[in-house]
């Protein structure tokens, strides 16, 4: 029986999005990089812990973090 990995489709698909949104001059396209990422920590999260990788997760969770704080700068700081 075969099974679709959807730790990993989640992981390739929210990596390439983060990667293509950054690139973007437009700021109110490139703001999404933040919120998309703190999703796709989710999946980090999960995938690292289910394979015990400890150091990664930890990572991941230090990203949780940026992408938060890009969350909270971008979106609900708004321009000064």
């Amino acid at each position: 029986m075969s099974y679709l990995p959807w730790d990993e489709i989640g992981l390739m698909t929210g990596c390439l999005l983060i990667g293509w949104l950054s690139t973007y001059k437009q700021f109110t396209i490139r703001r999404w990089t933040y919120p998309i990422g703190m999703v796709t920590q989710i999946f980090w999260l999960w995938t690292t812990s289910k394979h015990g990788q400890w150091v990664i997760f930890g990572g991941a969770i230090i990203f949780v973090f940026i992408y938060a704080r890009g969350v909270y700068v971008h979106w609900w700081k708004g321009e000064e």
